[in-house]
């Protein structure tokens, strides 16, 4: 296009937004003021913007030619470029569907002895599949130790069974007490189980009840993961949650990679594994 401005540059029509407006635009949304009053010649040469042209590229939006923005993104509150609720196009950030909850990945049906059935009439889970389907290529490796899951948001250690020392915690027998559990997960940071993130002590955390149990497909065991994930040494045994059971307040909940079961253990006395996580809203 030109690069003349709007109007003559006796005319108040001339003014133009700044750089520095045109980044905010981008990452904030925004909506900048342009100069005010007719173009005036400085006296002195113009004043720095507060950003360049390639920090205005690199948070330029990019293409997301895989599937936009999908239901599993919105609700995982991806940000994305969309027309906003106003009419204005921008910046746009996703949130679930009041009273929706996530698929749990269930197709089959059962009798109550076990047997596959199928699910007409029955008022199963593999019948209905009810739920917020997650995103296509759910799982990304990012290729630094860490993998996203674009459902929730959440980034996890790719390795979820670890055994290098965090925190003064000497993984000996890989499992650990809770405090341990805590302990090594709050000091996990970049150079240590394959990170090359730029993490450090305080970002990394062990995931609440409800986060580790995002993971779960209910439609397989051995893991109970979905097809196709990136995790590396996920243990089919028990893995610590950062939430204690309130009626019992010296256990704490975990989380079982065999088949996805849930129960709570004895903080000090039982070890269970570990899978650090961090982000999250």
């Amino acid at each position: 296009g030109t690069l003349n401005g709007p109007a003559p540059p006796g005319s108040a029509a001339s003014a133009m937004y700044t750089a520095r407006d045109l980044y905010h635009r981008l990452t904030t949304g925004a909506s900048g003021a342009k100069r005010t009053g007719p173009f005036a010649e400085p006296a002195a040469p113009p004043g720095a913007t507060g950003r360049t042209i390639n920090e205005i590229m690199a948070v330029a939006p990019r293409a997301d030619n895989v599937n936009g923005a999908g239901s599993g993104d919105v609700a995982s509150g991806k940000t994305f470029w969309g027309l906003r609720t106003d009419g204005a196009w921008g910046p746009v950030s996703g949130a679930m569907p009041p009273g929706a909850v996530p698929r749990t990945g269930q197709t089959a049906c059962y009798a109550a002895l076990g047997e596959i059935i199928a699910c007409g009439g029955t008022g199963q889970d593999g019948a209905w599949r009810k739920g917020v389907a997650p995103p296509t290529n759910r799982f990304q490796d990012n290729n630094n130790g860490t993998v996203t899951d674009a459902m929730t948001g959440l980034i996890w250690l790719k390795n979820a069974n670890c055994t290098d020392a965090a925190g003064g915690i000497v993984k000996t027998g890989e499992v650990l007490t809770w405090d341990e559990a805590l302990t090594w997960s709050n000091n996990l940071a970049d150079k240590l189980c394959g990170l090359s993130d730029g993490s450090t002590a305080g970002q990394w955390r062990l995931p609440n009840a409800r986060e580790l149990q995002s993971l779960l497909d209910f439609g397989t065991t051995d893991p109970p993961l979905p097809t196709g994930h990136p995790f590396t040494n996920v243990q089919t045994y028990l893995y610590w949650t950062a939430t204690t059971r309130t009626a019992y307040p010296d256990m704490a909940w975990f989380v079982g990679f065999s088949d996805g079961y849930t129960d709570n253990a004895d903080k000090a006395t039982n070890t269970n594994y570990v899978w650090p996580v961090r982000g999250g809203r």
